[in-house]
């Protein structure tokens, strides 16, 4: 017998039909499937090309009978090629029973089929189940050889339902629906429920089996609906130790394997050294597109007791598949996929969906592995209750975990634990994790060599995103993963290391986000080696700190920490933290470079180490809480050429620690540039110190070097010895204290003609002792009246006698000193400790001018008129020229009538041009102003130019605490009729200066209305205000200007009977 086919146009089937066809209804329509099955079961599927005959000379048995009967003649001597269960009746009458006795007999043929075309309207049923086991007569028969079995009824009507059910209830114990025992079976469309064991066994007689078989479009473990439970009692499909196996496919071809009291699939593999066969551990079997677990609709979860897949002792099998369609969807009770036994390696669990969402069973673990090498890739675990994947990995070579993504509120997304002195590379690649309790939990074993790629993952919204022990010799590489919006930290990392263990980590691009605690947190203990780079990392607007370092260690132990361009912003602790726990490494340093550490609330970079020597180059460290940089402990650091500006301290020294600051640009911080407190010391030396608070405060009873500086335009000192102000000089500097209270010299006389300058003066500090004198000019002296150093001169050593006095005239060439600056000078003694600036020594003509400015009313009503009276007196010693006097009218008021008694006023610029005025006399200028609403009012006048300096002042600054300008506030009332209203008495505010915030008290002698508005310098509501009905007695309110820029402010109280406006400076 032989034939000439054609291999079938699979696109003009139309399989996305069919598809739909048999989702969309229960009841099969046969008919559909009758091309489809002469395409996929009747030609050999390995080669549609060309069809060798060889393969086609198989016979066909038709199933005519629903019952269990045998073939008394089928097999042995008596097989008359007829499956016939009762010969003395005509026809032939063969039951499925039979055909597999019959094909049994004849599976020396290559490939054989059996179909089933039972007449079921005949027989008044509404569908074909066959009770195996009926008869008395058991199990069926093992099939053997290689077989198509179609287990669809081509006699059923096509209303009707047309698969075949096998009904195992009656088959006894240990029974099974199927089992192949030969190779190249496919079978097909059968429903197999209620067997006391497996819903179909794959072996071999004995194991290994030949293998090669097809299983398709099966229900095994539920009804013929596939959405009740009716399963078997051993596992869905139990596979002993047999290659080659096709378990589903895509679509229409998937099974669904549910509800049985085993595991959906099992595969156990044999070890080849004791079965002789290289064919042992069950090689090549395949798993695609199954349900396994879920009913047909996939929303009900009809669990395998046992578990989803197992996989035991097996080889290079894949459960799932990458391809569309093609991954399994698992979901039930204990594991979805569990690998395990010493030989199981070259596992591929790919593209599955494993959990179910919802409310029915979880699985207590999505993927357990126990095995060798396995590759977990595109997998979707979900509804997990305790772990995603969990892996023991106790085999040499690579560990792939790609692209899966981990959803939902599962304990653990990935677990990974080693066992010991393994060499292992990890590959855990571009994975997603989502509401885990934790993202990751990697820990390695205590022997080993373990390298981790973990690159381009995701974790939000968990506990934590993840942790690493790190126990193990290796590379541990972590590039460009996000670890954000977490509880606790973004990751941690708990380094154990040995003796005779070295451990490298490299963190790349990693982005540490919005985490409730720190972004990432460091635990260290070692006693080998061990080394971190943070590269191009981002820790940002997480609860605590940035980076967070806890290191431990012994003597032989090395370290070494790097951060290079990262960020820490943002931060409610610290933007990097280092702390240490009694360690006595040999060797630890750490490296912070052009890093940008800004706007985190705790401080920038917070360094406590009892040995660690660090190195902070070119950061930027910016807008940070109490602090940019803190030394605590007894750390040593050099911190060069960094940008520190507007944090509350700049750098902060303390306990015991060393630093040595060079060539920093530390700028705009509101306390001070540099603290040193308790034995901190500091070496400071080129650096430039430019609008702090103070410019340097050293506290306690460190020491402080500051040589080579440029110190200017601080609010406070520009260096301040125990952060008291101005420290007097004693007589042979006995006193003690930060820098032993150095004194500074005093200077006498400056000159400058030609390109040289000499400065003299005298210093009387310790006998016969060595001194460094430093000198500067300045643009302008500090309000103190003391110095700072905003250009340097150069210095001059000098010696003191037995007095402790030294006498200077210091020439330096080359030098030019310009007209109307400010001399001041340091001392250092041998012991490196430094002076505080002298006093400022004038250079030039001076001219000191005095403004004062008044007005005739401060309670006006609307429309009323004021008269302001500048008056500007030269207090010498020498006649001033050129000098001019702002004064433009402020809103609220409007400049009717002004009288200059010297110069002329320009209504337009607001500038009154005073020209000269000699020693000892006075200009005044009066102004007729008429109020135009009510409110704030301040006039604010400064003199703008002059030619010759002033010793106190500087022109035109906008300092209104020098004697060159005036200000006054008139509180311009509404026309009330009511009696003019009293000053309000005892008004307080503290401090005054301030830098966050101020206290305001005030006190009622009756029960009042009270309305508080604070106004800014131009008179303009702030939109701080305060209205309420207050008891007599003393009232306190705080005021903190958030959002305001520093600068002068104005508040003013009103009550029923009384008013009071007060003066506030805003420092940040």
């Amino acid at each position: 017998m032989s034939f000439n086919l054609q291999p079938p146009d699979f696109q003009r089937l139309g399989s996305f039909l069919i598809i739909k066809e048999v989702r969309g209804a229960v009841v099969f329509k046969w008919k559909f499937y009758v091309f489809v099955l002469l395409a996929c079961f009747v030609m050999p599927v390995k080669n549609w090309g060309s069809v060798p005959e060889s393969l086609l000379t198989g016979k066909s048995f038709t199933v005519n009978m629903p019952g269990d009967e045998e073939d008394p003649n089928a097999g042995g001597g008596g097989d008359d090629n007829k499956c016939d269960v009762d010969p003395n009746t005509p026809g032939d009458q063969c039951t499925f029973r039979a055909a597999i006795q019959n094909h049994n007999a004849n599976r020396h043929l290559d490939l054989n089929t059996i179909s089933f075309n039972i007449d079921t309207k005949a027989l008044g049923l509404e569908r074909v189940i066959i009770k195996v086991g009926s008869t008395g007569l058991g199990p069926l028969p093992p099939v053997l050889g290689a077989v198509n079995i179609q287990g669809l009824n081509s006699g059923s009507p096509p209303e009707a339902e047309g698969r075949i059910e096998l009904d195992g209830s009656m088959a006894g114990d240990n029974a099974i629906g199927l089992r192949l025992l030969g190779g190249n079976c496919h079978i097909s469309f059968f429903v197999i429920h209620s067997f006391s064991s497996h819903g179909i066994f794959i072996a071999g007689t004995p194991p290994p089996g030949e293998g090669g078989h097809r299983l398709e479009s099966n229900y095994i473990g539920t009804d013929v609906t596939a959405k009740q439970d009716k399963g078997n009692g051993g596992d869905g499909i139990f596979i002993e130790d047999t290659p080659d196996n096709m378990i589903g496919g895509a679509g229409l071809l998937r099974n669904i394997i549910s509800g049985n009291e085993g595991y959906g699939i099992r595969i156990l593999g044999r070890d080849p050294n004791v079965s002789g066969s290289s064919r042992s551990g069950a090689p090549n079997n395949r798993l695609e597109g199954n349900l396994i677990g879920l009913d047909f609709l996939e929303q009900n979860v009809l669990p395998n007791a046992k578990g989803g897949v197992l996989i035991e002792d097996g080889r290079d099998i894949s459960v799932g598949s990458t391809q569309e369609n093609k991954g399994n969807k698992i979901a039930g009770v204990k594991n979805g996929v569990t690998i395990q036994g010493s030989l199981s390696q070259g596992i591929k669990v790919t593209g599955n969906f494993i959990g179910k969402d919802g409310t029915g069973s979880k699985f207590l673990v999505g993927i357990l592995h126990r095995g060798k090498l396995i590759t977990i890739e595109g997998n979707l675990l979900e509804n997990i209750d305790s772990i995603g994947v969990d892996a023991f990995l106790n085999a040499d070579g690579v560990y792939n975990i790609k692209a899966n993504r981990f959803e939902g509120k599962m304990r653990i997304g990935t677990k990974l634990t080693f066992g010991e002195g393994r060499t292992i590379n990890i590959e855990y690649l571009n994975n997603y994790h989502s509401e885990n309790g934790k993202g990751v939990q990697f820990e390695e074993s205590v022997k080993g060599n373990i390298n981790w790629n973990v690159v381009g993952n995701f974790a939000n919204l968990g506990a934590t995103g993840g942790s690493l022990v790190i126990r193990s010799n290796g590379t541990k590489n972590f590039s460009k993963n996000t670890w954000e919006l977490h509880t606790e930290a973004g990751f941690r990392y708990i380094a154990e290391i040995e003796k005779n263990v070295f451990a490298t980590v490299t963190v790349t691009g990693e982005v540490y986000d919005r985490n409730g605690l720190d972004g990432v947190g460091i635990k260290a203990t070692v006693k080998g080696e061990l080394a971190y780079a943070f590269l191009n990392t981002t820790s940002k607007s997480n609860g605590k700190d940035g980076t967070r370092l806890e290191l431990f260690g012994e003597l032989g132990g090395q370290f070494t920490l790097q951060a290079n361009q990262s960020k820490a912003e943002l931060n409610g602790g610290a933007g990097f933290r280092i702390i240490n726990g009694s360690t006595r490494l040999d060797l630890l340093r750490a490296h912070f470079e052009k890093d940008l550490i800004n706007g985190n609330l705790d401080g920038g970079l917070f360094l406590f180490d009892g040995q660690l020597k660090f190195s902070v180059l070119e950061n930027t460290i910016t807008n940070n809480g109490p602090f940019g940089i803190e030394l605590g402990g007894g750390t040593q650091a050099n911190v060069k050429g960094n940008t520190v500006s507007g944090n509350q301290v700049g750098v902060n020294i303390m306990d015991h620690a060393e630093a040595t600051l060079t060539n920093n640009t530390i700028s705009d911080n509101s306390i001070a540039g540099v603290f040193t407190q308790q034995q901190g010391v500091a070496t400071v030396n080129n650096n430039t110190f430019t609008a702090n608070g103070t410019g340097l405060a050293l506290a306690g009873n460190g020491t402080g070097s500051i040589l080579g500086n440029r110190i200017s335009e601080n609010l406070g000192l520009g260096i301040d010895l125990g952060n008291d102000g101005i420290t007097a000089n004693d007589a042979g500097d006995a006193d003690t204290g930060t820098n032993n209270l150095q004194n500074f010299p005093l200077l006498s006389q400056v000159s400058s003609n030609g390109g040289n300058t000499n400065i003299q003066g005298s210093l009387n500090s310790t006998p016969h002792n060595v001194f460094r004198l430093e000198f500067f000019s300045n643009a302008k002296c500090n309000a103190s009246g003391f110095g700072e150093g905003e250009t340097f001169l150069g210095f001059e050593q000098v010696t003191t006698d037995n007095a402790g006095n030294a006498v200077f005239s210091v020439n330096f060439s080359n030098t030019i000193v310009p007209d109307g600056a400010f001399i001041t000078a340091t001392a250092t003694d041998s012991a490196n400790n430094t002076s505080e600036f002298s006093p400022c020594l004038f250079f030039g003509t001076i001219a000191d001018l005095e403004l004062t400015l008044q007005a005739d009313k401060t309670n006006p009503t609307v429309g009323e008129q004021v008269t302001f009276t500048i008056t500007l007196t030269n207090k010498g010693p020498a006649g001033a020229t050129g000098i001019a006097v702002k004064d433009a009218a402020p809103m609220g008021l409007n400049f009717d009538n002004i009288a200059a008694s010297t110069g002329s006023y320009n209504a337009t610029t607001g500038i009154w041009t005073v020209g000269a005025l000699s020693l000892g006399n006075s200009a005044t200028l009066t102004i007729l102003a008429t109020t135009l609403q009510a409110g704030l009012a301040t006039n604010v006048a400064e003199v703008s130019a002059s030619d010759q300096g002033d010793p106190d002042s500087t022109p035109d600054n906008g300092v209104d605490s020098e004697d060159d300008q005036g200000f006054i506030s008139v509180e311009v009332q509404e026309v009330t009729g009511i009696e003019q209203m009293e000053p309000l008495e005892n008004v307080g505010l503290y401090p005054n200066p301030f830098f966050i915030s101020t206290t305001i008290t005030f006190e009622l002698v009756h029960q009042s209305n009270v309305q508080l508005t604070i106004y800014d310098e131009k008179g303009m509501k702030t939109g701080s205000e305060f209205s309420q009905l207050l008891p007599a007695g003393v009232h306190t309110l705080r005021w903190t200007p958030e959002h305001l820029r520093a600068g002068i402010y104005f508040l003013c109280i009103q009550t029923d009977t009384s008013s009071s406006t007060s003066r506030m400076l805003y420092m940040k």
